[in-house]
């Protein structure tokens, strides 16, 4: 396990009913001076909080919207989500990671494979940091959104001849909206 080794530190940011298993778990597994439970931290100070780590481990299938992980992104974290809902439909390809659905212990196995790989390849990470941050900045600022609404009104009355793509990746359900 990689926290065990001590290649891998955790923060669980939140205080959901879920805190007081998830700590008794970090003891079972011997891995609690690995793992941090700051709680929940104030918006205000939750950027600060994120820019101090490399990946955003994300694998709620609950949320479908996904508004935190591209704030994740904004930050040049590395998205590792569900390939469930919203937060999936937000990473593209050389971005972050959307991991396929499964019985929980293959969930397990792909999230523990997967941030073995990003240990292994910090290049990687800084590089796939750098590019989920241009994601947002090109999608998902409200500058962006506006460039995008005029792409929509330009498309609906004939003076573009393909439609927006909205950095939506292709072969997802909200691409292929008509």
């Amino acid at each position: 396990m990689l926290a065990r080794a001590g290649r891998l530190r955790l923060d669980i940011i939140g205080d959901g009913p879920e805190l007081p298993k998830l700590r008794q778990l970090a003891d079972s597994l011997k891995i609690a001076a690995q793992v941090e439970f700051p709680g929940w931290v104030d918006h205000a100070r939750l950027a600060d909080r994120l820019s101090q780590a490399h990946v955003f481990g994300f694998p709620s299938i609950r949320e479908f919207g996904g508004g935190v992980v591209l704030e994740a992104m904004a930050l040049g974290l590395v998205p590792v989500v569900m390939d469930y809902g919203g937060p999936a439909e937000l990473v593209p390809t050389g971005t972050g990671f959307a991991l396929p659905m499964g019985p929980r212990a293959d969930i397990v196995r792909r999230l523990s494979e997967c941030f073995a790989t990003l240990i292994e390849s910090p290049a990687k990470l800084q590089n796939m940091g750098a590019r989920a941050q241009e994601h947002v900045f090109e999608y998902f600022t409200w500058d962006a959104k506006a460039r995008q609404m005029l792409d929509v009104y330009d498309w609906a009355l004939g003076r573009r001849k393909s439609k927006p793509g909205w950095g939506i990746p292709m072969g997802s359900p909200a691409s292929n909206i008509q």
